[in-house]
């Protein structure tokens, strides 16, 4: 991580499905975004080790509010947060993204909302659907979508959420989206 935390580790739990963001495709996400992240309210969907999250903690976000379903990985990232002594600026909430996006267990709108979902169930398309039709991103607000490089980007997922640009890392690719008509 950069900024607050640089040199700090998180826990990484020892399951086969969790697969935290290659640290140089975090860095490039980061650099992209820049200012973006300074004073942001953030949501990080499909948290897993809430290396996204923290980063923008790290970088200045105002809060952060983790979604993890699984318990055992909700545990640990859990357990980081209060290492790290940030529980005052973020909240964990224990669910399926989707289903906390449709249930309204989260409150308001964010200005940065990352979204990394495990690969090969769909979940992409599905996430964004759920974001478009739930207005959960600030107008001007930005939306990053982390998926296999070979998965098609969706270009018009409508509702409020208008296509920017792919970024493209190795096997990943981030695509970004922003917010339009949220307000």
């Amino acid at each position: 991580m950069a900024g607050e935390f640089k040199g700090r580790r998180i826990r990484v739990p020892r399951k086969p499905e969790i697969r935290p963001t290659a640290d140089r495709v975090r860095e490039a996400l980061f650099s992209i975004l820049a200012g973006a992240v300074e004073r942001a309210r953030v949501l990080d969907l499909f948290s897993g080790t809430g290396a996204l999250g923290l980063e923008a903690l790290s970088r200045g976000a105002a809060e952060v509010v983790f979604v993890e379903a699984d318990p055992v990985v909700a545990s640990a990232l859990d357990e980081t947060l209060i290492d790290l002594r940030v529980c005052d600026r973020c909240r964990l909430v224990r669910a399926e993204a989707v289903s906390a996006l449709e249930s309204r267990i989260l409150a308001g709108q964010f200005d940065l909302i990352l979204a990394d979902p495990p690969y090969g169930r769909g979940l992409a398309q599905r996430i964004l659907e759920t974001l478009a039709r739930g207005r959960w991103l600030r107008d001007g607000g930005t939306l990053v979508v982390e998926r296999p490089a070979g998965e098609p980007t969706f270009n018009d997922p409508a509702g409020g959420l208008g296509f920017q640009k792919s970024a493209r890392y190795g096997d990943t690719r981030l695509d970004f989206y922003q917010g339009a008509g949220c307000a």
